[in-house]
């Protein structure tokens, strides 16, 4: 009797430990990532003070390109056969629309990055079309879209924001409408880029860029509106999804985009402290690309979400290839080379191209390494 009680117990005990043990290792290595819990401090990174009232930040004085980023700029010309009607509204006529995400399920008739690819792409058209009516047309879809651009703007004091006026569930805690966003920022100041040459946008570049200079610190009372985060170790941070508590998400690709977008701002605008928030964060980046990395599989979305892979993993070696490109630090190309092994065979073919093509770029306009 005692055998038949105690040796199904045993047996589930044995079952039951077994278990619990390979959930054990599965997410301690996803916790661990493989490689690094704490960033490792680039060499010649130093604490540098951008003005008496802001906290020093950590950055390597890299020596930055004098150029965009080419892997930066995609060819975005409108689909074939449009061509610009005033006589529709802005959504009709535009060459690329809103998503459905934004317009049906967010009920927002804006979305950044969709901003920035209109802005291309009405930039390409500028520049080949030769009919002069035309011409007129695509200027006039050009305003209308920079008014709608401007119409999701929030001043705040000399800064400006864009407004994302939809509550999101996906952060926790949740983003209660409207709620701020580093990349959106970005995509701002990449589009309007595009629009200034053929529209008066200076202001609203400065406006859109002095919002990344108001930083958040770790610990400190967050303000209003924030988009910038120093964590405690003097690591700058430009946040996707500023929470309302005054954590940062420190999500990978949106804090990259607005390295990319700031340096840019500062080849247009030479000294008002956009380089040296394009370093910081570049320092940001390289201090902590290990810890985003997780040996054989996708790379981590974002350290505020240490669990969540990233669900496009091709972007993440594209923006280390483009980083090692803007500074020529080596780190970002060892794992991009890296991230590249983990993730080749999930990749599609025109990920892949994307990826081969940013490569390429960084090693033509790098071809001797930095040591680190």
């Amino acid at each position: 009797m005692v055998r038949k009680v105690v040796r199904p117990a045993l047996h589930f005990c044995r079952h039951y430990t077994q278990h619990v043990l390979v959930h054990m290792v599965y997410y301690a290595r996803l916790l661990k990532g493989g490689e690094r819990w704490r960033p490792i401090r680039p060499k010649n990174a130093q604490m540098h003070s951008i003005a008496p009232d802001l906290p020093e930040i950590l950055l390597v004085d890299y020596d930055l390109l004098t150029t965009p980023v080419v892997g930066q700029h995609p060819v975005l010309s409108p689909p074939e056969g449009w061509h610009p009607q005033t006589s529709l509204s802005l959504e009709e006529a535009l060459p690329f629309p809103w998503s459905k995400t934004y317009t049906d399920e967010y009920g927002q008739l804006f979305q950044p990055v969709v901003f920035w690819r209109n802005a291309i792409a009405l930039d390409e058209y500028l520049k080949s079309e030769q009919d002069p009516a035309r011409q007129l047309a695509a200027l006039t879809l050009a305003n209308l879209l920079l008014e709608r651009l401007r119409a999701f703007t929030v001043r705040d004091g000399d800064a400006a924001f864009i407004e994302n006026r939809f509550a999101l569930n996906s952060t926790s805690p949740a983003l209660d409408a409207p709620w701020v966003s580093a990349i959106s920022n970005a995509f701002a100041i990449l589009g309007c880029l595009r629009l200034s040459k053929h529209l008066a946008v200076d202001e609203d570049l400065l406006m859109y860029g002095r919002a990344f200079q108001g930083i958040h610190t770790q610990g400190g009372v967050a303000p209003g509106r924030w988009i910038s985060f120093r964590d405690r170790a003097g690591y700058l941070w430009f946040d996707e999804y500023p929470l309302p508590n005054g954590r940062a998400t420190r999500v990978q690709n949106g804090h990259i985009f607005a390295v990319l977008a700031l340096h840019e701002l500062s080849l247009n605008f030479p000294g008002r402290d956009f380089g040296t928030l394009t370093r910081a964060g570049a320092t940001t980046i390289e201090a902590t690309v290990a810890c985003f990395r997780r040996p054989g599989t996708y790379s981590r979305y974002a350290l505020g979400r240490w669990f969540e892979g990233d669900y496009l993993p091709g972007r993440a070696i594209r923006q280390l290839y483009q980083l090692y490109e803007l500074t020529g630090a080596q780190r970002f190309l060892s794992y991009g080379d890296l991230l590249l092994k983990d993730t080749r065979s999930d990749l599609s073919q025109t990920y892949l191209d994307t990826v081969t093509f940013a490569r390429k770029a960084a090693l033509r306009r790098r071809p001797q390494s930095v040591s680190e």
